[in-house]
């Protein structure tokens, strides 16, 4: 399906830790290619514009551990598949003790 309007949609959520992340970063990568399309640095909250039409998956990088793909998976394989389309999108990362993939 081609998308005419080019104009970025916000994927935002919110990141859950056991202790406050000193710096964090959000990394959308193309779910077919593994090729990234686009980053921001964070906090306990986050926006990142897309463009609408691509199939993501998103990893947050923690300065206070690995990194974990939404929702808290471990690896690549692990993370949810997240449509950009034309309304806003909303992924939560648990990055708690205890959860994994």
């Amino acid at each position: 399906m081609a998308v005419t309007d080019p104009t970025a949609r916000p994927t935002s959520g919110r990141i859950r830790t056991d202790e406050l992340a000193a710096y964090s970063t959000v990394v959308a990568f193309d779910a077919l290619t593994g090729d990234v399309v686009g980053a921001v640095d964070v906090g306990t909250s986050y926006g990142l514009p897309m463009l609408p039409g691509q199939l993501v998956k998103l990893r947050c990088d923690c300065s206070f551990g690995p990194g974990r793909w939404y929702p808290a998976g471990d690896r690549f394989t692990d993370g949810n598949l997240v449509w950009v389309g034309r309304a806003p999108v909303v992924a939560d990362f648990d990055l708690t003790a205890g959860t994994g993939g």
